[in-house]
């Protein structure tokens, strides 16, 4: 085999190895990108619940203190 012949062999396997990196390197990105969005989606409806119950639960407390406890941000 000739040095030419070699060096084209050994070029082709690099290029392909490095297309394989790429091809890894970009399903990562795409999987967490993925997980990212994902999260972001659970943390918005956690929020959401969490807002509907703190509603929940100042109604409940405003409905059992007396008015002048209850307000928010009335000091005595």
């Amino acid at each position: 085999m000739g040095l030419c012949s070699e060096h084209h062999r050994l070029h082709t396997e690099f290029v392909t190895l490095a297309s394989r990196k790429l091809d890894i390197m970009d399903n990562m990105l795409n999987m967490m990108e993925k997980y990212a969005n994902n999260l972001e989606e659970i943390v918005g409806q956690r929020t959401a619940e969490l807002t509907e119950e703190k509603k929940k639960t100042d109604r409940l407390l405003y409905s059992m203190l007396p008015r002048y406890f209850a307000l928010p941000g009335v000091t005595l």
